[in-house]
């Protein structure tokens, strides 16, 4: 990396000569680049790294119809170069692998051009502690379990490895020798799809639906004994009949249906499950969507009826173990139940019960602010067009009182003069509004007539994508009558959207 910033010619060489051994005949010396990252990795390393300035580039013409001009200056364009992988976003970048190589190139690169000043300093800080106090000790053994093992025992710094990495020693291990490499890439390959932290969770998800309960030892210990050891002696089934197609369904129900599926409805269920705070759900909709990832007629019915579940239980406050209990019946039913029709994803009438009492309770005082903007922007979902995929964000959201929660000395207490009546309806959800934060930010005691005309017909505020605050444009006041109205009107509303 000093290399970009060091001018002095025979030493830049000598710099070159660390990253690539020059080949020689005589000696019998081929020429390689000294370090090699995995296959999939090893062309974008040597093109931007392994390379400092890129790669001098032949211009593909017949050398007939060149210009003198493109003849003297074939060698001269540069493809890859960190300066060149530098421009790039990560963003373009589709292996995770060469985002962080290009994220760490860009730190290393920033930390050496302000650390050192001048040729001199790179010069002594490359030849007194790079090359004479570095030291690269390589470490061999004869498996990849053997090496999984090395390194468990040697890494006392760094990342340790995740229980998937000794997953794959043991699996990968277990594949005759022939196939070892073919399945090494499979793996790699699934991996790569879903990201790191990816893969992991939903190796925890295919735990949870082998154990179908909360687990109570390590992931590794319970997938070891809850799923590897139906594949002791088929170690390629388990990659190819359950790594494989769960990875598949994995990266569809996490980020793939915005762009794969083609089904609206589809597309609305699984948009709101992924803005659910927790992850329970997966395990449901993975096993099913694999099972009927056919089916679309099936996969619509059954992942609203998962929204709605998953709602209530997020909406409702219900822990991890009313959650994992929950689903554990659904899952129980799936391994009898050969239908796609299944019983147990409905709500049972005590469940429906206890969500309408919630919707018409007080919301604002009550809810976390997570579960509170969830329930707001899905209701501002249902009743506006649902004919296109609308993008909420969360973070943008601030909740709006209509009638203001401290009404002292100001008109709102000739409107509502009963403190009672005012304490009843201040929280509840027909009194609330979604707003963006700016335009919450200089939020007053303001009158009604002043509320509409700052958040609502004022074109800064930047509410008019809010369904539910453009309907209140319809009031000319706002008293009790018309808070029970919108109460009324919002809740049957939830009812019919939730079939409650």
């Amino acid at each position: 990396m000093s290399y970009k910033y060091y001018q002095k010619p025979f030493q830049k060489q000598t710099l070159l000569k660390a990253l690539k051994q020059e080949g020689d005949s005589f000696w019998g010396a081929k020429e390689t680049y000294r370090l090699h990252l995995r296959e999939r990795d090893k062309k974008f390393f040597e093109k931007y790294i392994s390379n400092p300035d890129g790669v001098p580039r032949l211009i593909e013409e017949d050398p007939q119809n060149m210009t003198l001009s493109q003849k003297l200056n074939q060698h001269n364009t540069i493809e890859g170069g960190i300066e060149n992988l530098l421009k790039k976003d990560a963003k373009t970048l589709k292996e995770e692998s060469q985002r962080n190589i290009r994220d760490n190139c860009e730190l290393l690169f920033n930390k050496i051009k302000n650390y050192f000043k001048t040729d001199d300093e790179i010069e002594h800080f490359v030849g007194d502690f790079l090359f004479s106090c570095c030291y690269l000790i390589v470490v061999s053994v004869a498996d990849q379990t053997s090496a999984f093992r090395i390194f468990s025992l040697m890494n006392s710094t760094g990342l340790d490895l995740l229980p998937t990495d000794i997953i794959k020693a043991d699996i990968i291990g277990k594949i005759p020798e022939g196939e070892k490499e073919l399945y090494a890439e499979k793996w790699e390959d699934l991996e790569n799809d879903t990201s790191l932290n990816g893969f992991y969770d939903m190796f925890a998800h295919i735990r949870m639906i082998e154990a179908k309960k909360k687990a109570e030892k390590s992931l590794l210990e319970e997938f070891k004994e809850k799923v590897l050891v139906k594949y002791q002696n088929n170690p390629k089934a388990f990659i190819d009949n359950v790594l494989t197609p769960y990875t598949v369904t994995y990266c569809y129900l996490k980020t793939k249906w915005n762009t794969e599926e083609s089904s609206l409805s589809i597309k609305h269920s699984l948009m709101w499950l992924n803005k659910i705070d927790n992850s329970d759900w997966l395990p449901v909709a993975l096993e099913y969507v694999t099972r009927y990832q056919n089916n679309v007629k099936a996969k619509e019915k059954f992942l609203r009826k998962l929204e709605r579940l998953a709602s209530y239980l997020h909406i409702t406050a219900r822990d991890i173990n009313k959650r994992v209990d929950r689903y554990k019946i659904i899952l129980d039913e799936m391994e009898k139940n050969a239908s796609p029709d299944l019983s147990t994803i409905e709500l049972t009438p005590e469940e429906k019960k206890v969500f309408q009492d919630t919707l018409n309770g007080e919301i604002y005082s009550v809810m976390v602010a997570k579960r509170r903007n969830y329930l707001i922007l899905r209701l501002d979902f249902a009743v506006s067009d649902k004919s296109k995929i609308i993008e909420y964000n969360p973070s943008s959201l601030t909740v709006e009182h209509i009638l203001p929660q401290t009404p002292e000395g100001t008109e709102w207490e000739q409107l509502w003069p009963v403190e009672e009546k005012r304490k009843y309806w201040v929280h509840r959800i027909g009194n609330l509004l979604p707003l963006n934060r700016k335009a919450n930010s200089a939020a007053k005691n303001w009158s009604f007539k002043h509320k509409k005309a700052a958040y609502f017909l004022n074109p800064k505020a930047k509410t008019a994508s809010y369904a539910l605050t453009t309907q209140v444009l319809n009031f000319d006041t706002w008293t009790e009558s018309e808070a029970v109205a919108r109460q009324r009107y919002l809740l049957d509303i939830l009812i019919k959207e939730w079939n409650l």
